[in-house]
């Protein structure tokens, strides 16, 4: 299980682009009762960074239509913006979520423990990942690529990695680790670019000041 863990955080890490437009996974197709970013802020993929409402409205609708994903709100930043991430796994698993949690407490201070025991709690924990996007508020695809995580690992039906996951692992996203600089970065862009987009470096959507 560790192995595929690794090799799940690897394929996550990397999204594909294809000739003829954006895929996360060529050839994926995905459950409609699963609502895309589009279905819920207007934007597709890419088409616009996704502020921190957008975000927290879309986890939170993924929420609504999945047994397989808990959002948890720990904490708020300086100017009042929740701290937020997601726990996706298997119906089963997330139910029992607080022994996990528990279950991995205890194996952090093995010297605690009889190897017996701790051989015992480390057979039955799941692998747990921990995604961590955007900790520099003007990285500009970080939170989009972990709302497009969470939603893969959601809504894929021909996925045998993502079903994996969702059978043997605990995958936590955090898509925002910094709020306030974020929602600044976000708005100084949508402020200052023009009606079509610029790619020379020196256009004022490209500069922060």
């Amino acid at each position: 299980m560790r192995i595929a863990a690794a090799t799940l955080v690897f394929c996550l890490s990397f999204p594909l682009s294809v000739a003829g437009g954006f895929q996360y996974l060529p050839g994926a197709t995905y459950d409609p009762a699963v609502p895309t970013l589009k279905a819920v802020v207007g934007h597709d993929w890419g088409e616009e960074i996704t502020n921190h409402e957008q975000a927290r409205r879309y986890m939170d609708a993924l929420a609504r239509s999945s047994p397989n994903i808990r959002v948890v709100t720990y904490g708020e930043t300086w100017e009042g913006r929740s701290l937020f991430y997601a726990v996706v796994g298997s119906a089963e698993r997330l139910a029992n979520l607080e022994a996990i949690k528990q279950d991995l407490k205890r194996i952090a201070f093995p010297e605690n423990l009889t190897p017996e025991t701790a051989q015992a709690i480390m057979q039955k924990l799941p692998s747990v990942l921990w995604l961590g996007y955007t900790v520099h508020g003007n990285e500009a695809s970080g939170t989009d690529a972990a709302l497009l995580t969470a939603y893969h690992l959601l809504a894929a039906k021909n996925d045998a990695l993502a079903q994996a996951a969702l059978a043997n692992c605990l995958v936590i996203i955090d898509p925002m680790q910094n709020p306030d600089w974020h929602e600044r970065f976000v708005s100084y862009n949508r402020q200052t670019r023009g009606r079509w987009p610029n790619e020379r470096k020196e256009a004022a959507e490209h500069v922060e000041t």
